[in-house]
């Protein structure tokens, strides 16, 4: 095999240097970022480092060529064809084969190596599918791609999302790609169940989830809701006696609203709590958020709820959050039980890809949305036609980019 690297400025660039040399035959072996000599080692900028190689027999130009010996591969190492793109489905299930090696037991630095390769896999696919696919739908999907996986959306969703594409093509290429991304959340939210709202027979309400969040904002923004638009009787009950700001931020919450305030450390108070409270429409009770990573605060969590007859439970998780801690949170808590999801911070991400991940993996439904700090109005009802505007607004992705 003759082998030989390019350095280029763009994968774009190193790969119209390929095609002129090698052929379409040509493969790629590896393809990583490095930094270019500059002056005294200094100011040197990015630039892309592509290793490709052709079959002897396959050279057109193997005279001109110096003969090397192919170096051993590792088992990891992608080999991409730069004649013909990787079909989207195709190449999204051997990212899903790869990315689930990660799942086993390996150092830090291996598990790094793999998740940095994959990512330049995924940044290759996306040039050659833009480089290669003809027709502006096709260039749209490709944009498309590229930005989904960037996001927390698993690749299981990600290989649907080809599917429906697919599908949708048949019907109306003009309109393929939104029309997937709608019929994905659609398909997603309604095989988890009714959005779970709060309903006038739920009595005793608890918030469960990670630190920093926003549990204790968006308890008030329910507080508030119930109280001046539902005219309900609301109590405000907190556990998180671990931050002493929760307490003070929840208590002026309470005074604002003239309903009652209480602090419950033990699972004996919190159940004579509840039954002083028993005349109340709505108990709204707010829960620790600290080391959920451990599994044992999670069962001190899970031991101190079992105390009282709840009617729901809410699992609160930010949407900006990072998918890999997002999944552990709601492993671990899943000995306590929730009932339904309740997502906060989406003003502040992008793309609420872990939204429809996470709903897909728990199989629990949909509750609020909190889309920012101001109580109450920043806190709303869950449906699909709000993800799907995160998700399209009215445009494709690659439009919007």
């Amino acid at each position: 095999m003759f082998i030989k690297r390019y350095v280029a400025k763009t994968v774009n660039e190193a790969l119209q240097q390929i095609r002129s040399e090698l052929g379409r035959d040509a493969v790629i072996l590896s393809q990583k970022k490095i930094k270019a000599r500059g002056l005294a080692g200094l100011f040197g900028q990015r630039v892309v480092e592509i290793v490709a190689g052709i079959d002897e027999a396959g050279s057109k130009n193997s005279g001109q060529m110096e003969k090397v010996v192919s170096p051993p591969l590792a088992s990891s190492s992608p080999v991409v064809s730069v004649s013909e793109t990787p079909a989207p489905h195709i190449e999204a299930k051997r990212l899903q084969s790869q990315e689930q090696q990660l799942q086993e037991p390996a150092t830090l630095l291996q598990a790094a190596s793999v998740q940095a390769e994959l990512q330049d896999i995924r940044a290759l696919l996306g040039t050659l599918l833009i480089g290669e696919i003809d027709g502006v739908r096709s260039r749209e999907l490709a944009m498309t791609m590229q930005q989904l996986t960037g996001t927390s959306l698993s690749q299981t969703l990600l290989q649907r999302f080809l599917r429906l594409h697919a599908e949708s093509v048949g019907t109306n290429p003009a309109t393929a790609t939104t029309a997937a991304l709608r019929r994905l959340v659609s398909e997603v939210i309604e095989e988890a169940g009714s959005i779970r709202a709060l309903d006038p027979k739920d009595r005793l309400v608890a918030f469960i989830g990670p630190t920093g969040v926003g549990k204790t904002t968006t308890v008030a923004k329910l507080a508030a809701v119930s109280r001046l638009r539902d005219n309900r009787q609301v109590g405000l009950l907190t556990l998180d006696t671990f931050r002493v700001a929760a307490v003070e931020q929840l208590r002026t919450y309470a005074e604002i609203l003239n309903i009652p305030f209480a602090v419950a450390r033990t699972g004996q108070e919190l159940q004579e709590q509840v039954d002083t409270w028993s005349d109340l429409d709505l108990v709204l009770i707010d829960t620790t958020g600290r080391g959920f990573l451990d599994t044992a605060q999670a069962e001190n969590l899970g031991k101190l709820l079992s105390q009282i007859p709840l009617d729901l439970t809410y699992l609160v998780l930010s949407a900006a959050a990072r998918e890999a801690e997002a999944r552990q949170v709601a492993l671990r808590l899943k000995e306590v039980g929730y009932d339904a999801l309740l997502f906060t911070k989406l003003d502040e991400t992008i793309l609420p890809s872990l939204i429809l991940t996470m709903v897909n993996e728990l199989h629990r439904p949909l509750s609020y949305f909190s889309i920012g700090q101001q109580v109450p109005h920043d806190l709303i009802v869950a449906d699909e036609s709000t993800l799907q505007a995160y998700f399209c607004g009215g445009e494709s992705l690659a439009r919007s980019s």
